[in-house]
């Protein structure tokens, strides 16, 4: 008789579609994504793009979820060229690209030094990601990411999708729209730490960024150029510091 394993219990799958953007109605972008928080992607990807200036820029904005449509009008943008930037973006791991590449890091000023953030603290503030990943508990198979500010007890924007770099997005997104600036906070992602993510991070001017996972080597590169601070595999008590140490008060 052949043996079988354990079934697990049956749980709703993570969801994921196809959205795309617009700005000045040329087609920028279709993402893999999960389906909520559109505004804030379309924000956060077109902001850290280079394509969006900041929240005042946007005269529109408007969301088709059924569809998968995001429209973006800003009188600003330079969009002269969008015609020939127009990607295709998954979900995946390898594919997740965007028109960052390591290139990119060479214009952006390095992060000065700044006080020293307690490693309990991000130890709490990942904890509290943990606690605000619904969708992860209810799915698996999504990541998540969230944003704080040093010294405040509690995290001000969690969300969470398919694709890491969408979360980044989402978050940073929907600080934009609220006038909020991400100078000097602190992101968390429980997904891979790549090179573009970590020049979303200083482009944001974000000087620290820790991860439930791993840090690529040619992330932990163009962050120590750039000042930003690296964690990897916080995990319960324990974490590992990639880069810029001294940006960290020891446990």
């Amino acid at each position: 008789m052949p043996r079988h394993g354990k079934r697990y219990k049956e749980r709703p799958l993570p969801a994921e579609r196809a959205v795309t953007i617009y700005l000045n109605e040329h087609e920028v972008a279709t993402l893999q994504v999960t389906p909520q928080h559109l505004d804030e992607l379309a924000a956060g990807f077109l902001h850290h793009e280079g394509l969006l200036e900041d929240r005042e820029a946007i005269e529109r904005l408007e969301v088709d979820r059924k569809k998968g449509l995001v429209w973006v009008t800003a009188p600003t943008a330079r969009d002269e060229d969008l015609h020939l930037r127009r990607r295709v973006v998954t979900a995946g791991c390898g594919q997740g690209m965007t028109f960052i590449s390591a290139g990119h890091a060479k214009g952006i000023t390095p992060i000065p030094p700044s006080d020293p953030v307690s490693g309990a603290d991000l130890l709490d503030y990942m904890r509290q990601l943990d606690e605000a990943s619904i969708m992860h508990r209810t799915t698996g198979g999504v990541h998540g990411s969230a944003f704080a500010r040093p010294g405040e007890p509690e995290i001000l924007v969690a969300r969470e999708d398919i694709g890491r770099h969408n979360t980044v997005d989402k978050v940073l997104g929907r600080l934009m729209l609220d006038g909020v600036s991400p100078e000097g906070g602190i992101m968390l992602t429980t997904g891979r730490i790549s090179y573009e993510m970590v020049v979303k991070m200083a482009k944001a001017r974000v000087p620290i960024a820790l991860s439930r996972t791993a840090v690529t080597d040619l992330a932990a590169e163009i962050a120590s150029d750039l000042g930003v601070c690296l964690i990897a595999y916080v995990r319960g008590t324990r974490f590992r510091t990639v880069t810029h140490p001294e940006r960290l008060i020891a446990l």
